[in-house]
């Protein structure tokens, strides 16, 4: 949802992005992450699990094994590896930078602003 939302933001500014839900890590759909990143040349993984060893860096890994032709960054976003606090699942989405806003702050990080249009996949 906070992914989806961040790409209509994107796409309101004239940013390229797609987002593809991943429902689990194993068996992930090699398929698709290939198509990924052989359409792309950097990726942002999000998690509300840990970063840490989580499934961002299982993804980056992955990416790098690929022959795709051309090198792709990966950044994870997730939970960072600290004691996060209590709280209402909003808030603490907004504290660690996984709400909508926050990804739409590391994606132009990555991408710059000089794309045009926006794609949205689910698979």
């Amino acid at each position: 949802m906070e992914a989806l939302e961040a790409a209509q933001t994107l796409a309101a500014r004239g940013m390229q992005v797609t987002v593809v839900n991943c429902r689990f890590l194993k068996p992930h759909d090699r398929e698709v992450l290939k198509e990924v990143a052989e359409g792309h040349n950097k990726v942002l993984t999000i998690e509300e699990g840990a970063v840490v060893n989580g499934f961002g860096t299982c993804m980056a890994r992955e990416i790098n094994d690929l022959d795709v032709g051309h090198e792709v960054q990966v950044r994870c976003l997730g939970l960072p590896d600290r004691f996060v606090e209590h709280g209402a699942r909003d808030a603490l989405l907004r504290d660690v930078g996984l709400d909508a806003e926050g990804i739409v702050t590391e994606a132009r990080r990555m991408l710059g602003d000089a794309v045009s249009s926006a794609s949205v996949e689910t698979a």
